[in-house]
């Protein structure tokens, strides 16, 4: 099957394809049809480098389009192309050195990351204290590293809540305090 070119996908005409828009529903489909990551749909050059168009005449690199769109970075840079006034063709391509701070859009998706590694490490350490209680192992040691974790995990945990609210200015259900009932 050809590759979909980026172009395609955010509105540059194409034959025979409703002005060559396809919606976000339609990617993540077709991504799920071809057993791809949906940002590969988006930037078929990864991880070859080469500039990548990331919105009408802004250009940027390919591994930093990618890292954008999956919430590594707050912006992709801006490929700059450098001119000798009156001299016809390019002498230098490279991208802006400016680098923006993470977001907190950035910041809640490393954090549910974060929180993802976090449980996942928590297992070993149950088992840790499971052998401890049973006669192999310091227990006190076990139980203290198990709660330094758990208190991680809760940082973690607030972390989400405070860039979640950051990002859409609401608290989900679970975290609004209870209201007292006027029954």
């Amino acid at each position: 099957m050809p590759a979909v070119r980026p172009a395609l996908l955010y509105g540059a005409p194409c034959p025979n394809s409703r002005s060559g828009k396809v919606d976000v529903t339609e990617l993540l489909i077709l991504s799920l049809a071809l057993d791809i990551p949906p940002v590969l749909l988006l930037f078929d050059q990864f991880p070859d480098g080469r500039p990548v168009e990331v919105s009408p005449g802004v250009e940027a690199a390919t591994e930093d389009a990618v890292r954008w769109v999956t919430g590594r970075i707050s912006s992709p840079r801006k490929l700059v192309r450098h001119t000798l006034e009156g001299r016809g063709p390019i002498i230098r391509v490279g991208f802006e050195d400016r680098t923006k701070p993470r977001n907190d859009g950035v910041k809640l998706i490393a954090a549910a990351f974060s929180l993802d590694k976090a449980l996942e490490d928590r297992n070993p350490l149950m088992i840790q204290l499971d052998k401890a209680q049973n006669g192999g192992g310091e227990v006190d040691a076990a139980q203290r590293i198990l709660e330094i974790h758990d208190e991680h995990i809760e940082a973690i945990q607030r972390e989400i809540r405070d860039s979640r609210d950051a990002v859409w200015g609401l608290m989900s259900e679970s975290d609004r305090p209870e209201r007292e009932s006027n029954d």
